[in-house]
């Protein structure tokens, strides 16, 4: 999965590019909030530049994450206090083998605290 939050208009985009050149067997799922995701996809689906990939958008599987971690956010208290965030319902996916890969162009911080807490526990539990 990919998470979306503050950069939404140039994930979209970019997983919509990369199916473009992907082998049709393969899939993107974006974690964030569905609303805001599926608005982004709409605008492009205008845009000229974007309309031959907006053909893409049946291989993407929007998962709804209603929370998000800011840049500003410390890494432990994003991690503890925002359960329902992008990043880590998306390292949930991954760890439970929902996905094959993770991508997150958020709180780098956050990011290395989240997988240290979901990965490290899936790895425990197996």
């Amino acid at each position: 999965p990919c998470t979306v939050g503050a950069l939404t208009d140039r994930l979209v985009a970019g997983a919509l590019l990369a199916l473009s050149e992907l082998d049709p067997a393969h899939s993107i799922q974006l974690v964030g909030q569905t609303a805001v995701v599926n608005g982004e996809l709409d605008a492009l689906a205008r845009d000229p530049e974007y309309a031959a990939v907006s053909a893409q958008r049946n291989r993407l599987d929007i998962v709804e994450a209603a929370e998000t971690i800011a840049m500003t956010d410390k890494p432990a208290a994003a991690v503890r206090g925002k359960p329902n965030s992008s990043m880590l319902v998306g390292l949930r996916l991954q760890a439970e083998g929902q996905s094959d890969a993770f991508v997150s162009a958020g709180n780098t911080g956050a990011q290395m605290a989240a997988s240290m807490v979901v990965l490290s526990t899936a790895a425990d539990s197996a």
